[in-house]
């Protein structure tokens, strides 16, 4: 166990700074991808609802990459994340121990390898909140979770959302954003069939592609007959031009973003060959809340009262751009909003 919690430690730190680097991003998203399932799981248990369970699991995974550099020697990521899952609940969760308790780390270590430890065993024995702690870990860790909950909470839906979210936000996202290209995954989803699903899935697909293929000959025969000149005269070839592929856009690094009373402040390094910007606002759902007109200068300023349903302390989402008139040069792609 001792070796996986190390091996797991150079995982974190190979991670870190994921924010400037391409490489270290993939890392990060392949500690929260193998997490997903318990994650969202445990949320469903929380609120019975999909959409609320997705949104708590999609907050806690940006705070658990944005706090990597907190993530205590002794504690494990999994524990991390749980933390972040608790505290993404409201001020009810966010309360990890009280006072005088050991950190909470060493409390849910006790569920994932032996630390014997008799103070330990007695302070949980005497201290509820701590008692508590470990019980929703061992909750959380577990693999035997109700399977009509499992059934209920539609984890293939929302495993599909997570994971574009996870792609869209630690993958390649500018080239995600203009080509609206898919991972694999969600492109190839008889991947995640097996045995009989995989068999009865395969037979209908057989049988929806010959009716698609005796669709696709009446129409084109219809077609045919439709265009056919009646005074006999040739039909002129028309050439069909694929449309361009727009531009591959740079990742814009040096944003940041912060609050100050009533004003929003955002600023941003001066990118190389743009004479403008853009300023977006997003909720966590990332609908759109405010969007700048062009900008001339690497920092902007927008009063709260201009927000529509901004509420103090929720999740938010920003993104800036860079263009060169109305064409796009670069991208710093969505950051998280800290309050």
């Amino acid at each position: 166990m001792e070796a996986a919690l190390q091996f797991e430690r150079q995982r974190i730190l190979a991670a870190r700074g994921w924010e400037n680097d391409p490489d270290r991003r993939k890392v990060v998203r392949e500690l929260l991808s193998e997490r997903l399932r318990l994650a969202y799981l445990w949320s469903y248990a929380k609120h019975r609802g999909r959409d609320r369970a997705v949104e708590r699991t999609r907050t806690a995974l940006l705070r658990t990459a944005h706090t990597l550099g907190q993530i205590p020697d002794g504690s494990s990521f999994l524990s991390w994340l749980f933390f972040e899952l608790r505290r993404a609940g409201g001020p009810a969760g966010s309360r990890i121990s009280s006072s005088g308790c050991p950190e909470p780390w060493r409390i849910t270590a006790l569920a994932e390898r032996a630390l014997p430890s008799k103070d330990l065993d007695q302070h949980i024995d005497h201290c509820g909140a701590c008692r508590h702690l470990l019980d929703d870990y061992r909750f959380f860790l577990s693999d035997a979770h109700d399977p009509a909950l499992v059934e209920r909470s539609s984890w293939p839906r929302a495993v599909e959302d997570l994971e574009r979210f996870l792609e869209g936000y630690f993958g390649d996202a500018p080239h995600a954003e203009i080509t609206g290209k898919r991972s694999l995954r969600d492109r190839l989803p008889l991947l995640r069939l097996s045995g009989s699903r995989l068999i009865a899935a395969g037979v209908v697909t057989i049988a929806a592609t010959g009716v698609l293929l005796m669709l696709t000959q009446n129409l084109r025969q219809r077609d045919h007959l439709a265009q056919r000149p009646r005074d006999g005269s040739t039909l002129k070839q028309v050439t069909k031009v694929a449309p361009p592929i727009g531009p591959r856009l740079e990742h814009m690094d040096g944003v940041s973003a912060s609050r100050n009373g009533e004003q929003l402040i955002f600023s941003w390094r001066e990118f190389t060959g743009a004479d403008r910007y853009r300023v977006t606002f997003f909720s966590a759902k990332l609908d759109t809340l405010h969007r700048s007109a062009p900008l001339r200068a690497t920092d902007y300023q927008v009063p709260v009262a201009q927000l529509r349903e901004f509420v103090p302390g929720a999740s938010y989402l920003y993104k800036i751009e860079a263009m060169r008139e109305t064409e796009p040069l670069g991208t710093s792609g969505f950051v998280p909003f800290g309050q």
